[in-house]
């Protein structure tokens, strides 16, 4: 699948990344913390602040039995990935906490979120089919995503 060589868009980059790569997991019960409190007071004008963890590409990747707090931006964004499972996550950040989206699926496909506990201050889940001219010039839509307890 092809897809756009700058992924973050006019967003910082994220603390973690996942590439194009296949087969990994990020599990073991710790906590990511992204101390995104000082971007939620800032005015966002030409930069958007970071996701926390993003996945994009490549397929079988797992985030479980962690937790991810205080992300300046959405949580965990899953872009243009296969077969992806989140499961047992907790997300956290505060109720005023702006655009700190729990999940958001981007044109992925086969992808599963399960018995996650979702506090934050924007969406819970999100599923979208691309974004902004990106989105638009690959044109890839998200499918078979499945949101349960």
């Amino acid at each position: 699948r092809a897809y756009p060589a700058n992924v973050d868009g006019r967003a910082r980059a994220p603390l973690l990344r996942v590439y194009n790569a296949s087969d990994v997991e990020l599990c073991g019960g710790g906590t990511l913390d992204g101390r995104g409190a000082p971007w939620w007071r800032r005015r966002r004008k030409r930069v958007l602040p970071p996701h926390l963890v993003h996945v994009v590409g490549g397929a079988r990747v797992a985030v479980r039995n962690v937790t991810l707090r205080d992300s300046a931006f959405w949580t965990l964004r899953v872009q243009y990935a296969d077969d992806v499972l989140v499961q047992h996550v907790r997300f956290a950040a505060p109720h005023r906490s702006r655009n700190t989206d729990g999940v958001d699926v981007d044109s992925s496909t086969r992808v599963l979120v399960e018995r996650c506990h979702v506090a934050v201050g924007d969406d819970a889940v999100a599923v979208k089919s691309g974004k902004d001219d990106d989105g638009l010039r690959v044109a890839a839509p998200a499918r078979d995503v499945l949101v349960r307890h």
